[in-house]
């Protein structure tokens, strides 16, 4: 659904991507899905902010940190690969896991 002002509305279109799918909340520092881990799902982060960190030689790397609305994690789905780093929450959020 838009607004009069045609701004994107995350929570009715995140209703219509994800009909059937649950909004889950997360606790900050909770871990969506793990570096290496089978793809199978992209997630739509619908508040909050999370970080994506790959291991390096030297420790944790922070790949980027993204804010919401936004949706993650489709390179894998669509390539068919592992991902490539972790998903975990900065802050406390919400999100819909997709496919």
């Amino acid at each position: 659904m838009r607004s009069e002002t045609n701004d994107i509305d995350i929570r009715s279109d995140a209703e219509s991507i994800g009909a059937g799918r649950v909004v889950t909340r997360h606790a900050a520092g909770s871990r969506l899905w793990a570096e290496g881990d089978e793809a199978h799902h992209v997630v739509l982060l619908l508040a909050g902010r999370c970080r994506l960190t790959a291991k390096t030689a030297y420790g944790d790397y922070t790949v980027v940190e993204l804010q919401a609305p936004c949706l993650v994690g489709a390179s894998e789905v669509l390539s068919g690969r592992a991902r490539f780093a972790s998903l975990e929450a900065i802050d406390e959020g919400e999100s819909v896991q997709l496919g």
